[in-house]
């Protein structure tokens, strides 16, 4: 494969791979409520972690943590 030929399908590539990110963060947040078993402890961390650092949201997803008995 030539170079020119190389960056051409390199360019197309990255620019089929860039739009689905911007229709996702146009697309409105599907709201999500989930309980816990548990209590917060260590287990259940991973799920406010997430939260926290928005990677929820980066998925679409407005999630609605309850906590357990």
């Amino acid at each position: 494969m030539q170079r020119r030929s190389f960056l051409a399908a390199s360019a197309a590539a990255a620019t089929t791979l860039a739009f689905p990110s911007v229709f996702a963060q146009s697309a409105k947040l599907t709201p999500l409520k989930f309980t816990l078993d548990f209590r917060i402890n260590g287990q259940t961390s991973p799920f406010f972690l997430a939260q926290a650092k928005g990677y929820y949201k980066d998925e679409g997803l407005d999630v609605a943590i309850d906590t357990g008995a």
